[in-house]
């Protein structure tokens, strides 16, 4: 196991998480597609105390499509009876991804057919979204979502296929996740226990017939075991997040799991919309000068001001006048003087100087404001890298 990390209270703030959103949102029951592979394993191993605590179903289904091996499908079948309250298999999709994929194979005839496996493959997890959010629908529930970080940043997983609403672990590495599984082979019930390790010794897919194995698209020419190759990648992906320029004496861009990373980045930014600034014509912003108000004139006397001290008052129309008797203040050693006060206060345009002064402020302002962003940006960096 991974050194140093608190497994036992990381599985308990996640427990406890779940728990507090349950209770938010008037959850009523958990849907999880149950593939045979460690996420949806410790998933179902995570969800089901709560579950039993707030007494609401863990419904798993497992729904094989012609490419899923007995072996997937025999370790689902572990995972979802050893933890789901509510399982089954659904081999109804099987023949209506059949008939679908007829209708869909036409569109590829007169293109290399490379891409076929990758079409059949989306198509797969799609079609058993829908049955997930169907059921999640049925149940008043809610699909929970079984992709991690390291899938998250290689873009493994299908757009509007594969990913639920409530995600457990998305912000764990693969390597944590096996991490964390091993931890709770340690203190779940016989038939769980080895449901889990079933699944944390078996060589990791995606079930969907593009590849034997993950890292034989993440890391081409991997021949050890899935947890291994996974911490391999997850190496590279974090040295690459915190700046590592060079990899094994080479460019880490070079590198086919960041090629893959920086390849997918528009799953992560799904949907692009274009911005308002670059739909509309840009216009120039010309600065002009602004209303300011200044003192024009200030006294302070003994007697109160005459009717001949205010008709000499050079006054414009819209000046405002104020006058007001003050109290003397008393401080530890002196005291300001009583009397009346008068002032006049005029609003007019910007003079030249005050207009060049309050633009050069402005652009002092801009090139503070970019300082602090870069400042909390390396602030972020350093707490990503502890």
């Amino acid at each position: 196991m991974m050194d140093g990390l608190p497994y036992a209270l990381m599985v308990y703030n996640i427990q406890q998480q779940l728990e507090a959103y349950i209770k938010e949102k008037g959850i009523k029951a958990f849907i999880l597609g149950v593939s045979g592979g460690m996420d949806s394993a410790l998933c179902a191993a995570l969800a089901r105390p709560v579950c039993d605590k707030l007494g609401i179903p863990l419904i798993g289904r497992s729904i094989p499509i012609s490419t899923n091996t007995s072996e997937e499908r025999d370790r689902a079948e572990m995972v979802g009876r050893a933890f789901c309250h509510d399982f089954d298999e659904d081999y109804q999709l099987e023949g209506i991804y059949k008939d679908f994929w007829s209708v869909l194979e036409p569109a590829g005839w007169d293109l290399e057919d490379s891409r076929e496996p990758f079409r059949k493959g989306n198509l797969k997890a799609r079609m058993r979204m829908v049955l997930l959010y169907d059921l999640a629908q049925l149940h008043r529930g809610m699909v929970l979502s079984t992709d991690n970080l390291t899938e998250y940043l290689l873009g493994f997983w299908t757009l509007h296929g594969d990913v639920g609403d409530y995600g457990m672990i998305q912000r764990l590495w693969k390597s944590e996740v096996y991490d964390m599984g091993e931890y709770l082979v340690r203190i779940v019930g016989e038939d769980q226990s080895k449901a889990l390790q079933a699944c944390i010794d078996c060589q990791a897919t995606d079930g969907l017939g593009i590849s034997n194995t993950d890292l034989d698209q993440i890391m081409p020419g991997w021949t050890g075991t899935s947890r291994e190759g996974y911490n391999q990648v997850d190496h590279i992906l974090f040295s690459y997040q915190i700046g590592v320029k060079e990899i094994a004496g080479k460019p880490i861009v070079d590198n086919p799991v960041i090629k893959r990373h920086l390849a997918s980045e528009f799953k992560r930014n799904n949907p692009f919309n274009i911005k308002r600034s670059l739909i509309f014509p840009e216009v120039e912003s010309v600065p002009e000068r602004k209303m300011v108000t200044v003192e024009i004139h200030s006294d302070k006397r003994d007697e109160p001001y005459t009717k001949e001290y205010i008709d000499n008052l050079e006054l414009e129309n819209g000046d405002a006048i104020s006058i007001q008797y003050e109290e003397p203040e008393y401080h530890s050693d002196w005291q300001s003087p009583a009397g009346w006060c008068i002032t006049v206060q005029r609003t007019r345009l910007e003079n030249d100087e005050e207009f060049a002064e309050r633009i050069e402020e402005s652009k002092r302002l801009k090139e503070d404001l970019k300082g602090r962003r870069y400042k909390r940006y390396l602030e972020s960096k350093k707490e990503f890298e502890e």
